[in-house]
């Protein structure tokens, strides 16, 4: 299980999910909603709610581990190195075309 209750965190949202370890993550902007895509490849919780997280946690202890799902493997393609660098590329040409 990995637990986010920062405001940082992506990338280590990024290897768990890609473990196959289940997410916990604070609802914060700019990052663990997109990753998450929404709450479907783990659980938001709002920053700052303890009993929300120790309930969380314990659900999660509880709940049988689930098997990494090919929509799951699809999903974080799109944050692959690859993939991100060719959006900085698309992104500086814009810029520098402007």
């Amino acid at each position: 299980m990995n637990v986010q209750a920062s405001v940082c965190g992506g990338l280590a949202l990024l290897e768990a999910l890609a473990s196959g370890v289940k997410v916990i993550s604070a609802d914060v902007p700019y990052g663990p909603t997109e990753i998450l895509n929404n709450g479907q490849f783990g659980v938001l919780f709002s920053l700052g709610d303890a009993p929300a997280l120790s309930n969380l946690i314990i659900k999660c202890l509880l709940e049988p581990k689930s098997a990494k799902s090919e929509c799951l493997n699809e999903w974080l393609k799109r944050f692959d190195m690859e993939n991100v660098g060719n959006r900085y590329v698309r992104f500086a040409e814009k810029i520098l075309s402007s």
